[in-house]
């Protein structure tokens, strides 16, 4: 384990400056008197998309069909993905091949991600 150097004559919790002297986080008074402007806080910009993804509701079997038309068909929705729609490389298994972005023709977990959809 590496050793970090002695904090002297100070709060192990406040900073230390260039100079030597305690620095106050820059926002600290807005978070404590309320003034802080938290990102659940602001309003949602115009045209805003949200995305959402379908869930396999079973841990294993072969996907015979995927009928989208109700989802395709709900207010709001501008778009909706499958692993069909995804161009290049799909598998992001971080160390070995084997973790696909989405299913293709076999559901392998519960909730492996089936499609993706842009509201």
């Amino acid at each position: 384990m590496r050793n970090l150097p002695a904090v002297s004559g100070g709060s192990p919790s406040k900073v230390a400056g260039v100079s030597g002297q305690s620095l106050r986080h820059e926002s600290a008074h807005k978070h404590v008197s309320g003034e802080a402007i938290y990102i659940d806080d602001m309003a949602v910009p115009a045209n805003t998309l949200h995305a959402y993804v379908g869930l396999s509701e079973i841990a294993k079997g072969k996907i015979v069909s995927l009928n989208l038309d109700k989802v395709r068909s709900a207010p709001g929705v501008v778009d909706i993905l499958t692993l069909d729609d995804v161009p290049g490389h799909t598998d992001i298994g971080p160390a070995f091949p084997g973790d696909p972005l989405m299913v293709h023709d076999r559901v392998e977990f519960f909730g492996q991600v089936m499609f993706a959809v842009a509201a």
